[in-house]
């Protein structure tokens, strides 16, 4: 964002309304030095002082329902603007023709056309990485 801002002619109507987004966007209050100051935020204690380091298995794992939760950024939350990030949905697929699409009805389709005689495809349901696109808010809301 900064860059962006620096792209414009200082003073001018563009580079305010940069500025303007700029310093709303950083808040030094929420600001940390360092990342793992931030991480500590998002997890429990640590299982002993004199390891400050050393956090909890499902901490890790990011699995723990003990941790807090991860308060976004308020302007990211009023953003329309769209994110792209990967995440694992449980697909069906055919040994034949590969993953089929969501509404199926049981059976693959292809396999369906075939002639009797002929081998049809097995279906079994694996996790596959999918690309998502959407909003922030709908992002921090269900991820």
């Amino acid at each position: 964002m900064k860059k962006k801002r620096d792209c414009f002619l200082p003073g001018s109507r563009s580079w305010s309304n940069g500025n303007e987004k700029l310093t709303e966007f950083l808040d030094e209050d929420e600001r940390k030095e360092r990342p793992k100051d931030a991480l500590n935020l998002l997890q429990c204690q640590p299982v002993d002082n004199a390891f400050p380091d050393l956090v909890h298995y499902s901490c890790a794992k990011g699995i723990c329902e003990h941790c807090p939760k991860m308060r976004p950024h308020p302007v990211l939350m009023r953003s329309n603007t769209k994110i792209s990030f990967h995440a694992y949905e449980v697909v069906t697929t055919c040994t034949d023709h590969g993953v089929l699409s969501a509404e199926w009805n049981g059976r693959c389709q292809h396999c369906e056309r075939k002639r009797e005689g002929e081998l049809v495809g097995k279906l079994y349901k694996k996790r596959q990485l999918v690309l998502k696109r959407t909003i922030y808010k709908d992002f921090f809301n269900d991820y």
